[in-house]
Formats: structure tokens, sequence, C-alpha cells
């Protein structure tokens, strides 16, 4: 079932955000993870207090932890405190630079806490290891997070012991969270139609996903750009427009095929592999293949064209 939101939340003045990457959205209860921030605030007692969760991808939160930690690998949580970052008022003695904000804003930047990110993908292969569902391990990672925002750490053995401790209490306090709903993840518990269009718009979130991450897939763009305006330009026929659509076509879909295989890797392990490594090669190959076979169809199209013109110049 799902977790409750504390009603009495409303007197103690909370404000949680979440922030979903769309590709997640389907199968994370934001409900769930809101009421996991409350329960860990009204633990600490804390009656009022904002803050941030944010679920994205290993690369975002990979990116954040080689900017603030020196750490170039994706983790599963990081937390952002707010230390009070805003110079509310200069030290005395500078009166004629001093910033003073209005009352209402200076309240608000008191009760901010920070920032909660969260790595999805790796949150699951991490909870698939331990042996946890999902929820489970978000439930874990939100009050784990929540906590680090209020000061806790786990630099020592004793900090380390006070933390988990009081995780296991907030986390014992807590009614069973609602699990991933697999047949809504996959569109299967809908009607004939429906489920065609929630598989079309997951294909389209699966394009898209390539073409935003994939700096090849801008590379490929780019290339189709130049072979669309040497085929306007010269004029090219039907069936050589088939030909070079269809040998674009594949290079982008292979492309996407590499994404996909990368990502079902990385999902079962981030640690070296033989195996591994002849999985992402051998998906590399045959983006290669594709692409030379695009330059030869390329070759054939515009390569006679091209001498001529190259003579007419001359």
């Amino acid at each position: 079932m799902d977790l409750p939101l504390d009603l009495s939340s409303r007197r103690m003045q909370y404000d949680i955000s979440i922030q979903i990457q769309p590709s997640f959205e389907e199968f994370i209860n934001q409900a769930n993870l809101i009421a996991v921030a409350q329960q860990t605030l009204k633990h600490q007692h804390v009656d009022r207090g904002t803050l941030t969760i944010v679920l994205t991808e290993d690369a975002a939160v990979r990116e954040q932890n080689q900017l603030h930690r020196g750490i170039d690998a994706p983790t599963d949580v990081l937390s952002f405190p707010n230390h009070g970052s805003i110079n509310l008022v200069d030290p005395p003695g500078s009166a004629d630079d001093q910033l003073i904000l209005p009352p209402e804003l200076m309240e608000e930047e008191a009760e901010y806490l920070g920032d909660i990110m969260i790595a999805v993908p790796f949150t699951t292969r991490q909870a698939d290891k331990a042996h946890r569902s999902l929820t489970d391990e978000l439930n874990l990672l939100v009050a784990h997070g929540v906590l680090h925002l209020l000061g806790y750490d786990h630099a020592t053995e004793e900090e380390e012991a006070t933390m988990w401790r009081i995780q296991d209490e907030i986390l014992q306090s807590l009614p069973p969270g609602t699990e991933i709903n697999h047949d809504k993840l996959t569109g299967r518990s809908l009607g004939f139609l429906a489920g065609r269009w929630y598989s079309f718009r997951m294909a389209v979130n699966g394009a898209w996903h390539t073409l935003r991450t994939q700096p090849n897939a801008w590379i490929e763009l780019a290339a189709v750009a130049v072979i669309t305006a040497g085929g306007l330009f010269f004029r090219i026929t039907p069936v050589e427009w088939a030909l070079l659509a269809l040998s674009a076509s594949l290079v982008i879909a292979l492309e996407a095929i590499n994404t996909a295989i990368e990502a079902t890797v990385d999902l079962v392990t981030t640690d070296y592999h033989p195996l591994a490594k002849i999985a992402k090669d051998s998906a590399a190959g045959a983006l290669v293949f594709s692409v030379l076979g695009t330059l030869c169809v390329a070759a054939a199209v515009f390569g006679p064209r091209l001498w001529r013109l190259f003579q007419s110049l001359g």
C-alpha cells in the first residue's frame, strides 16, 4: 500500500519537491518518497523545511560526483546541504556593500535544507544485488539523503553507527511501501489501443534518449544533414534517395541498439569483465559495419557527380 502523507505535516510546513526524469516516471511513486522524507524530518524534530529530491540517470550523478567530490564514478545518492550560500548580511564594517534581503526571502533561505540526487539505474542494480525491492532501496536512500542534509555523516565508525541506527529507526516506522507495478511499467495492463500508444511513447522516449545523450548520434545526424543537402544540390533520383535513407536510418537504429546494449551491460555490472567488453565492442562493431556500408552507398551516389563537377570547374 502507499505510504500515507502525514496530514500533520501541513502544520509542520514541509515543502518537498520531487523531480523525476520522464523515463522513470511510470514506476516511481512520488507520494511515497515525500512520505519518507516527511517521516525523516519528523523523526529529527524538524518543524519546518524545504528540500528537493531529483531522480535521474547515472551519468548526471556521476558528473556531480566528479564536480563536488572528485570521484569520476556514479553512486547511488548525493546530498547537497544548504549552508547559507547567499550572503544575507555582509561582515561588520562593510555597510556600503551590505546586502539585506526581504524578510520573506531570508526566511525561505533559512528553511531550505538542500538537494538530494539519486541515480535510478545505479539504485536498481544495487537493490538487485541486495535482494531488496526498488521501493525499499529508494526509501533507504531518501532517508539517508535527508539525514545528510541535516548534518549527519558516516566518515568515522562512530558517526556511521549513529547514522545507521537512525536510518533503521526511520525505516522501521514506515508501513510497507508500494512495489513496482511491472504490468504498468510494460503497459500490459492497458487495452490493445492504449497499449500500442504506450509502446509508441516508450519507443519515442528511447529514440530521444539516444539522440540527446549519445555524441555519436549527433555526428550521424550532422552527416544526414550533409547527405540531404548533397542530394538536393545534385538532384539525385528517387531510388538513390531511398538507398541513402535506408542506409542512414540503419546507422541511427544501430546507434540506438548499441546504446541499449551498453545500458543493459551497465545494469548487470559496472565492474570490468571480459564478456561485458565483448558485448559492448561487438555492438559498436555492428555500428561500424553500417557506417562503412553507408559510406559506400554515398560514394556510389555522389562520387560520379562530384567527379564531373570537379572536371567542369577545371
